[in-house]
């Protein structure tokens, strides 16, 4: 009797053993025990069993750590979203064929840690180019004056937004802008002067297709304008500057260069506001209210 129990063992012991198929030999052997249930064996005695049927396997993270010396591998396998046999097959394949290396965490790992409940930041500097429409005196004709300079900026998405991150920034921006000497033909009197412009911005823009490599967006600030003009009236020299409250839609684009660098060009238009000025002769003061609006194009490098 007892021979008989032990035969019988024996048999389903085998029977066990020769139900295992397996399918990649090598430092990881991977096995089907059954239609849809794996074991991965590495020579080092580490050993895990796939479920693919299994609610929440992580077989990302499973391969991930059977996997971790093999840091080219664990990057493709981010990208997988659907695991199959032929999948499992391919990628014990590649590991079994991998420089292996001491484990050190991947780019596109360091990516998905740093992504996770962080805010995502973006520094920006570059070249601006303005045309300013210019009214003054009582005058309703207007000319342009052309401007140029530089602009420095910060966009933030806070992960407290939740899906909108990455698609809504808030932004900080100051732009110096400097216009050369100009002689107004369209003056009651002679008239000459430049204008220089310093502006800071509190805006927001939203970005579309912010996983691909063009990116456009649309947004809106609002902030103050410091004008500085230099030039004489009538001979009469002056030196003034006054501010004003503005506002300014913008759209735009940016172009990903790399995964942390893109370059960008914006867009924007400023509507008319006053600087109601006024500076001093010999015998009077001479008023000089000065109407002013902006077209700005600016090409920006984020980093």
């Amino acid at each position: 009797m007892l021979r008989f129990y032990t035969l019988l063992l024996l048999l389903i012991t085998t029977g066990l053993s020769v139900s295992a198929q397996q399918l990649v030999t090598g430092k990881a052997t991977l096995e089907r025990t059954d239609k849809r249930v794996y074991i991965i064996s590495k020579t080092d005695g580490i050993s895990k069993t796939l479920d693919l049927d299994a609610k929440n396997n992580n077989i990302k993270g499973v391969l991930a750590v059977l996997f971790e010396d093999c840091g080219e591998l664990r990057d493709a396998l981010f990208a997988i979203d659907y695991f199959d046999e032929k999948t499992l097959v391919k990628y014990t394949t590649s590991y079994n064929n991998c420089n292996y290396s001491n484990y050190a965490p991947t780019e596109e790992e360091l990516d998905l840690v740093n992504s996770e409940n962080t805010d995502q930041v973006l520094f920006y500097s570059g070249f601006a180019v303005g045309l300013k429409n210019i009214g003054f005196f009582d005058n309703s004709q207007e000319e342009v004056l052309n401007q140029y300079g530089a602009t420095i900026g910060i966009m933030a998405s806070p992960s407290v937004i939740g899906s909108l991150q990455g698609h809504l920034y808030f932004s900080l921006e100051a732009t110096v802008i400097f216009g050369g000497d100009k002689t107004f033909e369209n003056a009651p009197q002679p008239t000459n002067f430049s204008a220089n412009t310093v502006r800071l911005m509190l805006g927001s823009e939203y970005l579309f297709n912010k996983n691909g490599k063009i990116k456009p967006f649309v947004g809106i600030a609002v902030g103050l304008t410091r004008d500085y003009y230099k030039g004489a009236v009538s001979n009469n020299s002056f030196k003034i500057d006054g501010g004003d409250p503005i506002w300014s839609p913008k759209i735009g684009l940016l172009y990903a260069l790399n995964k942390k660098n893109s370059i960008g060009v914006t867009f924007n238009y400023i509507p008319e506001y006053t600087n109601d000025l006024s500076f001093p002769t010999e015998d009077e003061y001479i008023p000089l209210k000065v109407r002013s609006s902006y077209y700005n194009f600016a090409v920006n490098f984020y980093f």
